[in-house]
């Protein structure tokens, strides 16, 4: 359920109690506040939402919705390109995100590869990160860490839309029926005559 909530600059800001990533998502930040449970700052293309949880349960509720779990996405990650040391996923079609450090933290922030334009180191530990939209945000870290963060999502991307395509044509060949079934190359039996 939507609702506004004051926060301590006393303006009023979108605020929703869940969330479930959209192609519109580009960022899901983490938002300490002090004395008070995190929740996560949603960047989309149009609009700035506040959502009362913690970015990685907005991680792991987007995959169940898209019937999965994080740890299944992760275990996916694996198989296709082996990273599992804050391995990107897939959480739905055309949907990756990799996150900025290890899930289990709570300063974990999660990017949308699809959003992603330019990023440009502004110290040793903090980048400036621009999307496409023209959106820029500051992201707590360095500058390599997040080019490897984008990289592998660029090989998982690959692997996994080249392993959907090869799944959509499968590669037949053409058997002689008592090659392949030996001596029951008559009628199936699971193949049968309806009748009334």
């Amino acid at each position: 359920m939507a609702r506004q909530e004051r926060f301590e600059d006393e303006d009023l800001v979108r605020c929703a109690d869940s969330y479930i990533i959209n192609k519109d998502t580009i960022a899901v930040l983490p938002v300490t506040r002090v004395g008070k449970p995190t929740i996560s700052m949603v960047i989309e293309e149009e609009q700035v939402i506040y959502i009362l949880q913690e970015p990685v349960d907005i991680i792991k509720t987007s995959c169940r919705s898209y019937g999965s779990s994080l740890e299944g996405r992760i275990e996916g990650t694996r198989e296709l390109i082996g990273t599992v040391n804050k391995a990107p996923i897939v959480i739905h079609d055309r949907l990756y995100y990799f996150p900025t450090t290890s899930y289990t933290r709570e300063d974990c922030a999660w990017i949308s590869h699809s959003h992603a334009a330019k990023s440009k180191p502004l110290s040793p530990k903090t980048l400036l990160l621009k999307f496409i939209n023209g959106q820029t945000i500051k992201l707590p870290m360095s500058h390599q860490s997040f080019t490897n963060q984008l990289n592998r999502t660029a090989q998982l991307r690959s692997v996994y839309e080249n392993s959907r395509e090869r799944r959509k044509l499968p590669y037949l060949v053409v058997l002689e029926a008592e090659e392949l079934l030996g001596n029951h190359k008559g009628k199936s039996n699971y193949l049968s005559d309806w009748k009334d």
